[in-house]
């Protein structure tokens, strides 16, 4: 009984914080490390430095998802190919998909940030999903993390039929993960010779100044789109 009470008495208190009801009513569990998930709502437009923000966990959470998709999709479509999953996988874990998933959740509204426009119009929400994800995997490991994030997240968010029928657009998932990613971004479309008494255009696509991508169409934007994809398949 008097250990107990010693127990009670030194045992740390848990942050009362928006996050952790949050992580409960949305992804199943109560935080055993809530110091990780008060993190990953801290954005570095309030929170300056490493550790004190939440672009650490964001990174870690975007693999972490990413393989969780990717494990999904290929037990989900087992007669698809490789180029079918990817296109999937990208649907998947846009922003414009993660920010939905963040509005429908409310995660946006506690985000702590300083903004000079509604967290609603940016990637915040998105980008503070992952940093959670990452924060789930730092405390359950990597089974355990995928189970939570296939039962709340994907099986209840994300339609696979609907995104089948959605169209992949290669240059706008180019220019997100050019901007995700810190990478100088550059398409320089010109004509382009043809035997064909039809137009045709020519581009070619620089990340950082090294050419990445290259492709031919009847109209400068479908010869954009096909430099697009032809990039997506010279970086992986």
């Amino acid at each position: 009984m008097i250990k107990g009470f010693f127990q009670k008495l030194f045992k740390p208190e848990t942050p009362n914080h928006p996050i952790l009801d949050y992580i409960h009513t949305y992804f199943g569990f109560r935080p055993e490390k809530p110091e990780l998930y008060i993190q990953a709502i801290r954005h570095k437009s309030q929170y300056e430095g490493l550790g004190n923000n939440n672009e650490r966990l964001e990174f870690l959470g975007d693999s972490v998802l990413d393989l969780i998709v990717a494990e999904s999709l290929y037990y989900a479509f087992p007669d698809q190919s490789e180029g079918y999953l990817t296109k999937m996988r990208a649907k998947i874990v846009s922003r414009k998909t993660l920010n939905s998933i963040a509005i429908q959740t409310g995660l946006e509204s506690i985000v702590e940030a300083q903004l000079e426009y509604d967290a609603k119009h940016t990637s915040i929400g998105g980008n503070a999903l992952e940093a959670i994800i990452g924060a789930v995997y730092l405390e359950k490991g990597c089974v355990r993390t995928g189970e939570i994030i296939k039962k709340h997240i994907l099986d209840v968010y994300v339609d696979f039929t609907d995104l089948e029928q959605l169209e992949f657009d290669p240059k706008s998932k180019l220019i997100e993960y050019s901007q995700k990613h810190h990478l100088k971004i550059e398409f320089k479309t010109f004509d382009h010779e043809s035997d064909s008494k039809q137009k045709h255009y020519a581009s070619e696509i620089y990340l950082n100044d090294e050419k990445k991508g290259f492709g031919i169409g009847t109209s400068k934007k479908k010869a954009e789109q096909n430099a697009a994809r032809n990039a997506f398949e010279n970086i992986g």
